[in-house]
């Protein structure tokens, strides 16, 4: 006993979708996953800044070298936690 038999594309109750169709549906799908992805990021950012502000303390030795690095000789930077 078969519980499935093959249906010839003759028999089937519809007919296959146009290749335009078949293309559209896949880029709204892809647009959709573009979405979705772009508001998980934004959420993420904005739950990030409402936690308060981000402290660089163990990054200003580096910033403030590359910063002075770039100003030129002669130049010193130094920055402080406000």
């Amino acid at each position: 006993m078969r519980l499935f038999r093959k249906v010839s594309p003759a028999d089937s109750p519809c007919s296959p979708r146009p290749l335009w169709r078949r293309i559209a549906r896949r880029a709204v799908h892809v647009k959709l996953a573009l979405l979705g992805l772009v508001l998980l990021v934004g959420a993420a950012a904005i739950l990030r800044l409402v936690a308060g502000p981000v402290s660089l303390r163990s990054y200003s030795d580096r910033v403030a070298q590359a910063l002075a690095e770039q100003i030129g000789p002669g130049w010193t930077v130094k920055l402080v936690d406000t």
